[in-house]
């Protein structure tokens, strides 16, 4: 049915297991890969995940070069979260572009950011941070409503084709 029908279906259906207080793994099919969700929470409108992980069908690219690209079409589409991403740092080794929030949030003493691995064979992982002053950072959940979950995962579907 697609990446919509499969999200909003999963989340209507694990309102009970999350009223059990773990955390539940909700699995969309697009049409090029799929999107794997670590859910903390469900409502209506909006939900709470820990992470959100992509994984194409095919490799995204053949070259560091092309992961670059890649990196920058994703900015491009994915305009609408908290605060803008863009792209800090390419990993050769690994073949991963770790990409950013830019600037993050502040407030007070600490900041809160996204941070968007996107590696060569096909994968996509988004987490938020947050770190206080002169402190570890630690994985906080990401609050996004159903609308803009749906949208992430059609944009991370979208690069995989090629579209």
């Amino acid at each position: 049915m697609g990446l919509l029908h499969d999200i909003h279906n999963g989340l209507d259906g694990l309102t009970s297991d999350l009223a059990l207080g773990s955390p539940a793994n909700l699995r969309a099919q697009g049409n090029h890969g799929c999107l794997q969700l670590e859910v903390l929470a469900v409502e209506q409108l909006a939900c709470s995940l820990g992470q959100i992980v992509y994984h194409a069908n095919q490799p995204f690219a053949e070259s560091q070069e092309d992961l670059k690209t890649l990196g920058d079409e994703l900015a491009r589409r994915v305009n609408y979260l908290l605060e803008p991403i863009g792209s800090q740092e390419l990993d050769g080794q690994s073949t991963t572009l770790q990409m950013r929030s830019v600037p993050p949030s502040v407030d007070r003493d600490h900041r809160s950011y996204y941070e968007l691995l996107l590696r060569l064979n096909g994968q996509i992982e988004l987490t938020r941070y947050e770190q206080a002053d002169r402190s570890p950072r630690t994985k906080t959940p990401l609050e996004l409503t159903r609308q803009v979950l749906v949208r992430l995962a059609e944009d991370f579907d979208g690069l995989a084709s090629g579209e």
